[in-house]
């Protein structure tokens, strides 16, 4: 006789009797055993893992990828060479917004402990509170882990 897993799911988080796992469309972001998990906690707020790490690297490379502006400006206006270097550096300041955005923007997660970390896996998509309840509920149910709303 073969055992099934019956799996649950809420809009990108799944969960079987042997994993908990956060997708984006058809890949794997974070997949934790759920036999190593002591504690989930549902949460709406930061959900950067490091937030003074992303705020410091995000003002450093925003600071950078302005720096080369005033030069291509020049190349523009007066002429002259350019190098690739100086159209690349200005993207840095894309990923510094995103490193802060990653703490400005609250959303909706489980904070999930296990035995040597914790982790967040971050809800992506509309919460519904109902749905949501009826997750939260669910969860314990497949693994036996209770989940403490904390909102």
């Amino acid at each position: 006789m073969t055992h099934e897993s019956k799996t649950i799911s809420y809009l990108n988080i799944e969960i079987n009797d042997k994993t908990i796992t956060e997708m984006d469309d058809i890949n794997i972001v974070i997949q934790l055993p759920v036999d190593e998990i002591n504690t989930i906690s549902y949460k709406y707020g930061c959900t950067a893992e490091r937030p003074l790490v992303n705020i410091i690297l995000g003002i450093i490379f925003i600071g950078s990828g302005l720096h080369s502006l005033p030069s291509i400006y020049y190349w523009f206006t007066e002429g002259g060479t350019i190098t690739e270097f100086d159209f690349v550096i200005p993207m840095l300041s894309v990923l510094g917004l995103w490193l802060i955005s990653t703490v400005v923007i609250s959303r909706h997660y489980l904070h999930v402990f296990t035995v040597n970390d914790s982790r967040k896996l971050i809800l992506r998509g509309d919460v519904v509170r109902d749905e949501l309840d009826c997750f939260l509920t669910q969860i314990y149910d497949a693994i036996k882990i209770e989940v403490t709303d904390t909102i």
